[in-house]
Parts: C-alpha cells; sequence; structure tokens
C-alpha cells in the first residue's frame, strides 16, 4: 500500500503540473483527476500504516479500482478509446495488489480500539 501511495502522489503532482497546459475543454477533468489521486495517495497511506483500523475504506477503494478497471475494457472492446489499454493494465494491476493486501491483513476486521485511559 505504501508503493500505491508513492505512485499515487507521483501522479498527482505529474497531473498537477500538467494543469497549466490543459486545454481549456477538459481544465476540469484534469484538475478532478489531479485531486482525486492526491485522495487515493491520503488513502492508501491510511490503509498502509493502520490495515485494520479503516474498515469500509477498503471495499470503497476496490470498488473503484475494479470499476474502473471493467469499465476501460468495455471501452476497449468497443474501440476507439484512448488510454483504455493504460487503464485496464495500471488499475487491473492495483485491483489484484488491493484484493491481496485485503485479504492477507483480513482488512474487513478491526482491531479493538484500544482501554481509555483515565
Amino acid at each position: 500500500m505504501g508503493v500505491a501511495a508513492l505512485a499515487a502522489a507521483a501522479a498527482a503532482l505529474d497531473a498537477l503540473w500538467s494543469l497549466g497546459g490543459a486545454a481549456d475543454a477538459i481544465k476540469v477533468v484534469s484538475a478532478w483527476r489531479a485531486y482525486g489521486l492526491l485522495v487515493f495517495s491520503a488513502l492508501f497511506t491510511l490503509l498502509a500504516a493502520r490495515p485494520r483500523a479503516y474498515r469500509g475504506v477498503w471495499e470503497v477503494v476496490i470498488f473503484h479500482k475494479l470499476a474502473m478497471t471493467l469499465t476501460a475494457v468495455v471501452y476497449q472492446v468497443r474501440g476507439g478509446v484512448a488510454d483504455a489499454d493504460t487503464i485496464i493494465v495500471a488499475d487491473g494491476i492495483l485491483t489484484v495488489a488491493l484484493v491481496s493486501a485485503y485479504v492477507l491483513c483480513r482488512g474487513w476486521s478491526q482491531r479493538p480500539a484500544p482501554p481509555a485511559r483515565g
């Protein structure tokens, strides 16, 4: 998850850097993508730091990456959609990594909260 967090942060920085040169027709969607990458970097960081403390976050992140992969597969089959193959590979690999990490760390279970100190 740490590697995923760093990769998302690097992609976000690249996307933010590119915003100035983005065509007016795609400026908003480019900003949305850049900020989304920052959000995913933060989510991956949280999951890396305390993988059993954020039940529910795992499932949302896995859903998003799986949905992106399947959407890109549909676009690839229909043809004519730029970068569908890149999304299939990147988000597909990330989906497998997320599901593997989820199973290995038992992300569906939550650690009990530490006792309150009074």
